[in-house]
């Protein structure tokens, strides 16, 4: 039996009406749900470093 884990990402970038940027990101994992949070946390703080 293969072991296939799918994991998704999805982001959403707009620009707002003051000029800013606002990204919205969300995710799916259909196997370990705790390694697919792990690597979303990774995610969401690179975006945050990448903003200040």
């Amino acid at each position: 039996m293969f072991f296939v884990s799918h994991r998704r990402v999805w982001a959403r970038i707009e620009t707002r009406e003051d000029g800013t940027t606002e990204a919205v990101i969300a995710g799916e994992s259909n196997r370990n749900p705790n390694g697919m949070e792990d690597k979303f946390g990774q995610i969401s703080k690179a975006l945050d470093k990448e903003e200040s």
